[in-house]
């Protein structure tokens, strides 16, 4: 009878610790891609504000083109 509670336990740990070892894997994918992510979006920033900065110099362009022409 203690030896079949002793190697149930064991048996017990055993799978909690394969499913700890699971968790932590699928946990460290999780945070893998969240740097994806981070990355992704940091990129996405630079870009649009690169946009903006070219958009704004197309418009004083213009701007001043047009203040040329009239003045």
């Amino acid at each position: 009878m203690v030896m079949s509670i002793m190697e149930s336990c064991s048996s017990k740990g055993e799978s909690t610790v394969a499913s700890s070892v699971e968790a932590h894997t699928k946990i460290q994918l999780i945070i893998n891609e969240m740097q994806h992510i981070l990355d992704s979006s940091v990129q996405f920033d630079a870009a649009v504000e690169q946009q903006s900065t070219v958009s704004d110099e197309i418009s004083r362009n213009i701007i001043g083109d047009k203040l040329f022409d009239h003045g």
